[in-house]
């Protein structure tokens, strides 16, 4: 691949661009495709992972960490499926481990309104029995 042997800074700069483009499209590709069978994901989210991926993976082949260039295009696909594939369900467990704090104990500003307006909802019971 040319990442690792371009010239001159101007080349690699082209050729580092050309290749995060590629490889941010396929990644994007391959998340929308498990997706659809692991469930959804923002369209935010899915722009991320794939950015940081990409980028990750650039980075590996400048370093001489990743042997990809040297891949047939189906061994490529395929470890860019896979690369895809394990960053979204990295990306579920991430999110189902964070821990979303109640809305009374959230600062004013991430609240959405006033401290104690709750609009049409309900107090919490658990955040109720927790001040009591």
């Amino acid at each position: 691949m040319e990442l690792v042997s371009a010239g001159d800074e101007a080349s690699r700069d082209t050729a580092r661009e050309e290749a995060w483009l590629l490889l941010n499209s396929a990644i994007s590709m391959y998340l929308r495709i498990h997706a659809s069978h692991l469930g959804t994901i923002n369209q935010e989210d899915q722009e991320d992972v794939a950015a940081e991926k990409s980028l990750g993976l650039i980075r590996k082949i400048e370093a001489g960490e990743n042997e990809m260039p040297s891949r047939l295009p189906g061994e490529i696909a395929s470890y860019l499926s896979k690369a895809a594939r394990n960053s979204l369900l990295d990306q579920r467990r991430e999110r189902a481990r964070r821990v979303v704090p109640a809305e009374e104990d959230r600062p004013e500003w991430d609240v959405g309104g006033a401290r104690g307006d709750r609009g049409s909802r309900p107090p919490d019971p658990l955040a109720i029995q927790r001040c009591g």
